[in-house]
């Protein structure tokens, strides 16, 4: 990079120097070519020549001026001398006055090529350092944040275990007290309790360890073109209906094909992602959900609405981050909405979570395919 500059600083200092060289030469020799044309011609040979004859003529008739005119009538000859040979004398104007300029416009070119390199030299360095320095920033801000992303993932990853740590410690603290305390048949009451806590507990811990795990194997989006139509209408009737307190509704602007680059089995995953939240939301409730799919001029919309609870609007900026969670459920970690935006994001779309006051609102955005696929290149679900 820093050669590089160097060469470009070079050129163009070169050019800089050298294309005002070139014009000038170029306007000197018309302006020279030019007086030297009017300087020399037969016009003005012919007016010496004149000149000659009177001066002869006023020798005759003024004696005491003879001397006067005889010098000027030799001043004039030896004009007439110079005029009679004009083309040399053009000819050696010309090359004197070019070996100057050569020399000149050479000097001065050869102090810009030093200054050129010198300055280029220059400049590249400190570019080059600033350069290795904004790297060297950067790696440190790089290396800064990484270290902060796992500082927050391991605060709330001492928050979740110490959630479900904390019931199970005192049970068992509980438990060891009451050994000697109760009866038989109380202490059986007692165990059976702690068992079913402790069990609740690790079933937390389990759930938590499969969110961390689907989160960290998330495979690689393969999009093929597919019809988004034909897609919504395949997951309501063979997966959206397995909700058992979620009603689907699914709403389609056409009956026409409706053309994307898609990954079905990972978008399936992002839908059924929502349609979990939906549930979470809204514990111990029936909710409706509306999946819309609209065709713009440039894009095709999905948009997934749940007639439940409604998304506070300080949390819109901030509810696909991993590990964000609204508290409404316990075993909510925070990561599905992540994992949503992160399958639609690497399929070339978007989704965004929309301020409404009857419920929440997702709207999925992705790019319109041109042409539709023929024969086997269609895959539909």
């Amino acid at each position: 990079m820093k050669n590089k500059i160097n060469i470009l600083l070079f050129t163009a200092i070169f050019i800089a120097s050298v294309l005002p060289i070139l014009v000038s030469t170029f306007v000197l020799d018309e302006i020279l070519h030019s007086a030297l044309s009017f300087s020399f011609n037969e016009r003005i040979h012919q007016v010496i020549d004149s000149a000659s004859s009177n001066l002869k003529n006023l020798a005759q008739f003024d004696e005491f001026n003879k001397e006067k005119y005889k010098q000027e009538f030799l001043d004039l000859q030896d004009l007439n001398l110079i005029y009679a040979n004009g083309a040399t004398v053009r000819t050696e104007i010309q090359n004197s006055f070019f070996l100057y300029f050569v020399i000149c416009c050479g000097g001065g070119l050869l102090i810009s090529v030093s200054l050129s390199v010198l300055v280029g030299r220059r400049v590249a360095k400190l570019y080059g350092d600033a350069h290795r320095e904004l790297n060297l920033q950067r790696e440190k801000n790089y290396f800064l944040e990484s270290v902060a992303q796992w500082q927050e993932m391991a605060r709330r990853l001492a928050h979740e275990i110490k959630n479900p740590l904390t019931p199970i410690e005192f049970s068992l603290r509980n438990l060891r007290k009451n050994y000697a305390q109760l009866s038989p048949e109380n202490f059986r009451i007692q165990l059976d309790e702690t068992t079913e806590i402790i069990g609740e507990e690790i079933n937390h811990l389990r759930n938590m360890v499969q969110n961390f795990s689907s989160f960290a194997r998330l495979p690689e989006p393969r999009p093929t073109p597919t019809d988004l139509r034909l897609f919504l209408l395949d997951f309501e009737s063979r997966f959206a209906r397995n909700w058992t307190d979620l009603k689907v509704v699914l709403e389609m602007a056409s009956e026409n094909p409706v053309m994307v680059n898609l990954d079905t089995a990972l978008f399936r995953q992002a839908l059924n992602n929502l349609l979990q939240n939906a549930s979470e939301a809204n514990p111990s409730q029936r909710v409706d959900v509306v999946i819309k799919l609209s065709e713009r001029e440039q894009d095709i919309g999905v948009s997934v609405f749940n007639l439940g609870r409604s998304i506070p609007k300080a949390h819109l900026d901030k509810i696909f981050e991993p590990y964000f969670s609204s508290g409404a459920v316990k075993e909510n970690m925070g990561l599905g909405l992540a994992i949503v935006r992160k399958i639609i994001i690497e399929q070339g779309g978007d989704i965004r979570a929309m301020e409404h006051e009857q419920g929440a609102l997702f709207e999925i955005q992705f790019s319109r395919l041109v042409d539709r696929p023929r024969g086997e290149d269609l895959e539909s679900v």
